[in-house]
Protein backbone atom coordinates (compact mmCIF):
# COMPACT_ATOMS: atom_id res chain seq x y z
CA UNK A 1 0.00 0.00 0.00
CA UNK A 2 2.88 2.33 1.05
CA UNK A 3 4.53 1.71 -2.61
CA UNK A 4 1.32 2.06 -4.15
CA UNK A 5 0.99 5.40 -2.11
CA UNK A 6 4.69 6.70 -2.89
CA UNK A 7 4.57 5.60 -6.55
CA UNK A 8 1.72 7.42 -6.76
CA UNK A 9 2.37 10.85 -6.20
CA UNK A 10 3.95 13.66 -7.89
CA UNK A 11 6.22 16.86 -7.07
CA UNK A 12 4.24 19.79 -7.47
CA UNK A 13 4.25 21.43 -10.78
CA UNK A 14 6.18 25.09 -9.63
CA UNK A 15 6.47 25.77 -13.77
CA UNK A 16 3.06 25.63 -14.24
CA UNK A 17 1.76 27.74 -11.24
CA UNK A 18 5.21 30.34 -12.09
CA UNK A 19 3.48 30.43 -15.62
CA UNK A 20 0.09 31.43 -13.89
CA UNK A 21 1.44 34.61 -11.69
CA UNK A 22 2.96 35.49 -14.89
CA UNK A 23 -0.14 35.79 -17.10
CA UNK A 24 -1.75 37.42 -13.95
CA UNK A 25 0.87 40.16 -13.72
CA UNK A 26 1.04 40.60 -17.30
CA UNK A 27 -2.79 41.09 -17.27
CA UNK A 28 -2.46 43.53 -14.67
CA UNK A 29 -2.36 47.23 -16.16
CA UNK A 30 0.97 48.98 -17.03
CA UNK A 31 -0.73 51.80 -14.35
CA UNK A 32 -2.17 49.41 -11.62
CA UNK A 33 1.48 47.61 -12.17
CA UNK A 34 2.99 50.74 -11.51
CA UNK A 35 1.13 51.89 -8.64
CA UNK A 36 2.00 48.20 -6.71
CA UNK A 37 5.69 48.42 -7.56
CA UNK A 38 5.67 52.16 -6.25
CA UNK A 39 3.92 50.47 -2.72
CA UNK A 40 6.44 47.75 -2.24
CA UNK A 41 9.68 50.28 -3.07
CA UNK A 42 7.83 52.55 -0.63
CA UNK A 43 7.27 50.30 2.01
CA UNK A 44 11.47 48.92 1.66
CA UNK A 45 12.02 52.23 1.99
CA UNK A 46 10.13 52.82 5.23
CA UNK A 47 11.42 49.36 6.80
CA UNK A 48 14.98 50.78 6.29
CA UNK A 49 14.45 53.53 7.45
CA UNK A 50 12.49 51.89 10.69
CA UNK A 51 15.70 49.93 11.51
CA UNK A 52 18.12 52.06 10.99
CA UNK A 53 16.51 54.71 13.22
CA UNK A 54 16.25 51.65 15.88
CA UNK A 55 19.76 51.00 15.28
CA UNK A 56 21.36 54.38 15.57
CA UNK A 57 19.13 54.81 18.93
CA UNK A 58 19.72 51.73 20.65
CA UNK A 59 23.68 50.84 19.29
CA UNK A 60 24.58 54.83 18.96
CA UNK A 61 28.69 53.48 19.15
CA UNK A 62 28.16 50.86 16.85
CA UNK A 63 25.99 53.14 14.34
CA UNK A 64 28.99 55.77 14.51
CA UNK A 65 31.63 52.95 13.74
CA UNK A 66 29.47 51.93 10.56
CA UNK A 67 29.33 55.54 9.62
CA UNK A 68 33.11 56.05 10.32
CA UNK A 69 34.03 52.81 8.29
CA UNK A 70 31.86 53.57 5.44
CA UNK A 71 33.42 57.35 5.45
CA UNK A 72 36.91 55.80 5.39
CA UNK A 73 35.99 53.36 2.47
CA UNK A 74 34.97 56.57 0.46
CA UNK A 75 37.94 58.44 1.56
CA UNK A 76 40.50 55.43 1.05
CA UNK A 77 38.32 55.11 -2.68
CA UNK A 78 39.36 59.00 -3.55
CA UNK A 79 42.71 58.31 -2.53
CA UNK A 80 43.60 55.50 -4.41
CA UNK A 81 42.21 57.28 -8.02
CA UNK A 82 45.30 59.84 -7.10
CA UNK A 83 48.58 59.72 -9.22
CA UNK A 84 51.01 58.31 -7.16
CA UNK A 85 54.84 59.21 -6.11
CA UNK A 86 56.65 56.43 -4.61
CA UNK A 87 58.74 56.93 -1.24
CA UNK A 88 61.18 55.06 0.88
CA UNK A 89 61.29 54.65 4.36
CA UNK A 90 63.61 53.55 6.74
CA UNK A 91 64.12 54.20 10.80
CA UNK A 92 65.10 57.35 11.77
CA UNK A 93 63.59 57.85 14.88
CA UNK A 94 62.02 60.40 16.27
CA UNK A 95 61.45 61.71 12.10
CA UNK A 96 60.33 58.16 10.71
CA UNK A 97 60.19 55.12 13.04
CA UNK A 98 59.78 51.97 11.55
CA UNK A 99 57.84 49.09 13.74
CA UNK A 100 58.02 46.39 11.04
CA UNK A 101 58.91 45.79 7.66
CA UNK A 102 55.35 46.76 6.70
CA UNK A 103 54.83 49.27 9.04
CA UNK A 104 55.84 52.23 10.07
CA UNK A 105 54.69 56.05 11.38
CA UNK A 106 56.03 59.33 12.42
CA UNK A 107 55.99 63.16 11.74
CA UNK A 108 58.09 62.70 8.39
CA UNK A 109 55.50 60.45 6.98
CA UNK A 110 52.54 62.59 8.22
CA UNK A 111 54.41 65.57 6.46
CA UNK A 112 55.02 63.97 3.03
CA UNK A 113 51.37 62.73 2.99
CA UNK A 114 49.96 65.85 3.81
CA UNK A 115 52.17 67.98 1.59
CA UNK A 116 51.66 65.66 -1.95
CA UNK A 117 47.91 65.30 -0.77
CA UNK A 118 47.66 68.81 -1.28
CA UNK A 119 49.15 68.96 -5.03
CA UNK A 120 46.77 66.29 -5.89
CA UNK A 121 49.02 62.81 -5.64
CA UNK A 122 48.94 60.36 -2.92
CA UNK A 123 52.55 58.19 -1.50
CA UNK A 124 53.29 55.07 -2.02
CA UNK A 125 55.69 53.53 0.43
CA UNK A 126 58.78 50.94 0.29
CA UNK A 127 60.98 50.01 2.78
CA UNK A 128 64.36 50.50 1.56
CA UNK A 129 67.77 51.27 3.15
CA UNK A 130 69.46 55.14 2.66
CA UNK A 131 72.22 53.94 -0.13
CA UNK A 132 69.92 51.23 -1.73
CA UNK A 133 67.05 54.15 -2.07
CA UNK A 134 69.57 56.44 -3.37
CA UNK A 135 70.29 53.97 -6.05
CA UNK A 136 66.63 53.31 -6.92
CA UNK A 137 66.21 56.92 -7.23
CA UNK A 138 68.88 57.07 -9.35
CA UNK A 139 67.64 54.54 -11.51
CA UNK A 140 64.19 56.05 -11.82
CA UNK A 141 62.53 53.19 -9.56
CA UNK A 142 61.31 55.92 -6.86
CA UNK A 143 60.69 59.08 -6.70
CA UNK A 144 61.39 60.47 -2.65
CA UNK A 145 63.82 59.89 0.00
CA UNK A 146 62.48 61.81 2.97
CA UNK A 147 65.03 62.47 5.67
CA UNK A 148 68.10 63.45 4.16
CA UNK A 149 70.96 65.51 5.72
CA UNK A 150 73.90 67.50 4.31
CA UNK A 151 73.32 69.03 0.77
CA UNK A 152 76.71 69.37 -0.04
CA UNK A 153 77.58 70.32 -3.67
CA UNK A 154 78.89 66.94 -5.03
CA UNK A 155 75.14 65.58 -3.72
CA UNK A 156 73.14 68.54 -5.68
CA UNK A 157 74.95 67.37 -8.94
CA UNK A 158 73.52 64.38 -8.40
CA UNK A 159 70.11 64.70 -6.35
CA UNK A 160 67.61 67.25 -6.16
CA UNK A 161 67.10 69.01 -2.92
CA UNK A 162 63.72 69.87 -1.81
CA UNK A 163 63.17 72.79 0.52
CA UNK A 164 64.66 72.57 4.04
CA UNK A 165 62.06 71.76 6.31
CA UNK A 166 64.01 72.68 9.35
CA UNK A 167 67.57 72.59 11.37
CA UNK A 168 67.97 69.24 13.65
CA UNK A 169 70.92 68.32 15.80
CA UNK A 170 72.77 65.70 13.71
CA UNK A 171 75.59 64.43 15.98
CA UNK A 172 78.01 61.82 14.96
CA UNK A 173 79.09 58.59 17.24
CA UNK A 174 81.34 55.79 17.51
CA UNK A 175 80.78 52.78 18.65
CA UNK A 176 84.21 50.50 19.58
CA UNK A 177 84.15 46.84 21.70
CA UNK A 178 84.29 46.14 25.46
CA UNK A 179 87.20 45.30 25.63
CA UNK A 180 88.49 48.88 23.87
CA UNK A 181 89.17 51.61 26.71
CA UNK A 182 86.38 54.25 24.87
CA UNK A 183 88.17 57.40 26.58
CA UNK A 184 91.24 56.05 24.18
CA UNK A 185 88.97 57.83 21.74
CA UNK A 186 88.13 61.05 22.14
CA UNK A 187 89.26 63.36 19.77
CA UNK A 188 90.18 62.73 15.67
CA UNK A 189 93.40 62.20 16.17
CA UNK A 190 92.54 59.06 18.25
CA UNK A 191 91.02 57.82 15.44
CA UNK A 192 94.34 56.69 13.18
CA UNK A 193 95.78 53.27 12.73
CA UNK A 194 91.85 52.16 13.50
CA UNK A 195 89.24 50.46 10.82
CA UNK A 196 85.83 52.27 10.45
CA UNK A 197 82.76 51.34 9.00
CA UNK A 198 80.20 53.18 7.93
CA UNK A 199 76.62 53.35 6.09
CA UNK A 200 77.64 53.84 2.19
CA UNK A 201 75.93 57.20 0.93
CA UNK A 202 75.60 59.02 4.13
CA UNK A 203 77.31 62.27 4.89
CA UNK A 204 78.63 62.37 8.23
CA UNK A 205 81.22 65.24 8.16
CA UNK A 206 83.88 66.64 5.76
CA UNK A 207 86.95 66.02 8.10
CA UNK A 208 85.88 62.26 8.33
CA UNK A 209 85.20 61.96 4.53
CA UNK A 210 88.49 63.59 3.52
CA UNK A 211 90.64 61.45 6.36
CA UNK A 212 93.77 59.27 5.41
CA UNK A 213 94.98 58.42 8.15
CA UNK A 214 92.65 55.76 8.95
CA UNK A 215 90.82 53.04 7.03
CA UNK A 216 86.96 52.93 5.66
CA UNK A 217 84.82 50.45 4.91
CA UNK A 218 81.36 51.59 3.63
CA UNK A 219 78.26 48.86 4.01
CA UNK A 220 74.87 49.19 2.55
CA UNK A 221 72.80 48.92 5.79
CA UNK A 222 73.17 48.35 9.56
CA UNK A 223 72.62 45.11 9.51
CA UNK A 224 75.84 44.28 7.29
CA UNK A 225 77.62 46.94 9.26
CA UNK A 226 77.24 45.99 12.49
CA UNK A 227 78.13 41.85 11.14
CA UNK A 228 81.52 43.83 10.00
CA UNK A 229 82.17 44.55 13.19
CA UNK A 230 81.46 41.73 15.07
CA UNK A 231 83.51 39.47 12.77
CA UNK A 232 86.17 41.91 13.45
CA UNK A 233 86.60 43.70 9.87
CA UNK A 234 85.70 46.65 11.18
CA UNK A 235 87.17 47.95 14.80
CA UNK A 236 84.74 51.35 15.02
CA UNK A 237 81.09 51.78 13.68
CA UNK A 238 80.87 55.41 12.76
CA UNK A 239 77.02 56.36 12.92
CA UNK A 240 74.32 59.38 13.63
CA UNK A 241 71.76 57.04 13.90
CA UNK A 242 71.92 55.69 17.88
CA UNK A 243 68.71 53.43 17.62
CA UNK A 244 68.70 51.81 14.43
CA UNK A 245 72.40 51.05 14.94
CA UNK A 246 71.90 49.19 18.44
CA UNK A 247 68.32 48.07 17.00
CA UNK A 248 70.64 45.66 14.61
CA UNK A 249 73.81 45.16 17.37
CA UNK A 250 70.55 43.52 19.53
CA UNK A 251 69.43 41.52 17.25
CA UNK A 252 72.20 39.17 16.47
CA UNK A 253 72.13 39.18 20.23
CA UNK A 254 75.43 41.20 20.66
CA UNK A 255 75.67 43.93 23.50
CA UNK A 256 79.59 43.39 23.99
CA UNK A 257 79.74 47.53 22.95
CA UNK A 258 80.17 50.93 24.09
CA UNK A 259 80.37 54.24 22.81
CA UNK A 260 83.58 56.04 22.60
CA UNK A 261 83.83 59.07 24.20
CA UNK A 262 84.81 61.16 21.06
CA UNK A 263 81.50 62.81 19.72
CA UNK A 264 81.36 65.11 16.64
CA UNK A 265 78.50 67.71 17.22
CA UNK A 266 76.87 69.89 14.55
CA UNK A 267 73.29 70.65 13.23
CA UNK A 268 72.27 69.86 9.63
CA UNK A 269 68.76 70.88 7.40
CA UNK A 270 66.24 68.17 7.04
CA UNK A 271 65.37 67.46 3.05
CA UNK A 272 63.27 65.50 0.56
CA UNK A 273 65.48 64.26 -1.77
CA UNK A 274 63.61 64.08 -5.27
CA UNK A 275 64.06 62.19 -8.46
CA UNK A 276 65.82 64.27 -11.41
CA UNK A 277 63.27 62.58 -13.81
CA UNK A 278 61.63 65.25 -15.88
CA UNK A 279 58.79 64.67 -16.22
CA UNK A 280 58.17 64.97 -12.20
CA UNK A 281 60.11 68.61 -12.32
CA UNK A 282 56.82 70.59 -11.84
CA UNK A 283 55.50 68.36 -10.00
CA UNK A 284 58.30 68.67 -7.57
CA UNK A 285 57.95 72.23 -7.85
CA UNK A 286 54.71 72.22 -6.67
CA UNK A 287 55.41 70.08 -3.55
CA UNK A 288 58.55 72.28 -2.79
CA UNK A 289 55.48 75.49 -2.61
CA UNK A 290 53.47 73.30 -0.69
CA UNK A 291 56.57 72.55 1.69
CA UNK A 292 57.29 76.47 2.47
CA UNK A 293 53.80 77.12 3.17
CA UNK A 294 53.22 74.36 5.60
CA UNK A 295 56.45 75.48 7.05
CA UNK A 296 55.14 79.18 7.42
CA UNK A 297 51.57 78.41 8.72
CA UNK A 298 52.80 76.18 11.89
CA UNK A 299 51.98 72.64 10.52
CA UNK A 300 55.01 71.23 10.10
CA UNK A 301 55.28 72.08 14.08
CA UNK A 302 52.00 70.91 14.78
CA UNK A 303 53.12 67.79 12.89
CA UNK A 304 56.06 67.09 15.23
CA UNK A 305 54.30 68.32 18.32
CA UNK A 306 51.68 65.64 17.78
CA UNK A 307 54.00 63.09 17.68
CA UNK A 308 55.59 64.95 20.93
CA UNK A 309 58.56 65.22 18.97
CA UNK A 310 60.94 68.11 18.96
CA UNK A 311 60.17 69.97 15.75
CA UNK A 312 63.13 71.40 13.26
CA UNK A 313 64.43 75.08 14.05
Amino acid sequence: MRKKLFRSWKAPDFSAWLARLRIRLLGIGSGALHHWSMSVFLAVVALSVLWGGFFAVSRPEKAGALMRTFSEKVEISRTEALPVLIASYRDGPPDMVMYTKDRHDGPLKVLLEEAVKRIGYRVQWIQLSYSRSVKAIEEGKIDIIPYVFYKTPEREKEMRFSESLGLRPRPVYFIVKGNLDKRSIAKMEDLAGYTLGYRDKSYYFAEFHSATEYKKVAYQDDASLVQGFIQGDVDIIVLNNQKATERALYAVGFNDFQYADLVFNRESDIYFLYSRLPQHAKTFDRLDEVLLQMKKEGTITQIYNSFDADPPK
